[in-house]
């Protein structure tokens, strides 16, 4: 039986070759694509040269990470920089950027550490994808952080994507997906009733909430996206 895993077109290939070296059969599906937008790209240079003392970058995504790392060549001195997980923030720790990031990575692990609780009249930009962490703007406003939004990407659905080698429904013990975007892509590009059936794994309490709403009714939650605790939450499943 194979674990069928939805992640970006960017992460697919080095996820199940680590999945395959776990011992564990899997094959990967690339349901969505990353795109920069130059344009957006070049407002948050702009943004940059003029932002508060103290303010804070926080980025959601590898992506994110690249982008910025690849693109903008000035930031304020007394930034502090904050990450979503430990592969986002070795982007960043290869330029000498000294970044912050969860143990859990997930928006809500991020949030409970302790340089996110006392923010009231500070700025944040986030660096992200278009309609991507919402929680973090909300939660960060409702501290009474001042959040600007920097979407210098956006996620494209592949109608037709590449798997990394051939499978059927029947073959599928579980499914995993690590953001409620590849969730609702999935529901546009495959039978309903076999995904709401289907055992899942995903990386975070939030998302589990997305796909019992959407009507699937065996969810597990790993400990975050990195891969290491996914292929930990599938050893656990698959030894059940």
């Amino acid at each position: 039986m194979k674990v069928l895993i939805f992640r970006p077109e960017n992460k697919i290939d080095q996820t199940c070759f680590a999945f395959q070296r776990a011992n564990i059969d899997s094959v990967g599906v690339p349901l969505l694509r990353n795109v920069p937008l130059p344009e957006e790209i070049k407002k948050l240079k702009n943004l940059l040269s003029d932002v508060p003392v103290n303010c804070g970058l926080i980025f959601t995504s590898t992506t994110s990470a690249a982008l910025f790392e690849s693109n903008i060549v000035y930031w304020p001195a007394d930034a502090s920089f904050f990450a979503i997980g430990k592969s986002t923030g070795a982007i960043l720790s290869a330029s000498n950027i000294n970044i912050v990031y969860p143990d859990i990575e997930t928006s809500e692990g991020l949030l409970s550490h302790p340089k996110l609780q006392d923010v009231d009249g500070r700025t944040f930009i986030l660096i992200k994808g278009q309609a991507g962490r919402q929680n973090l703007k909300t939660t960060l406003m409702s501290r009474g952080a001042k959040v600007i939004e920097a979407n210098i990407y956006y996620r494209e659905k592949i109608a037709y994507p590449n798997v990394t080698r051939d499978w059927n429904e029947a073959d599928i013990k579980c499914i995993i997906a690590t953001s409620g975007e590849l969730i609702r892509a999935a529901f546009d590009l495959f039978n309903n009733e076999w995904l709401k059936s289907t055992p899942w794994i995903v990386v975070s309490n939030r998302i589990a909430e997305l796909a019992t709403g959407l009507g699937i009714r065996n969810v597990h939650v790993s400990q975050g996206a990195q891969t290491d605790k996914l292929i930990f939450a599938t050893q656990h499943f698959l030894e059940q």
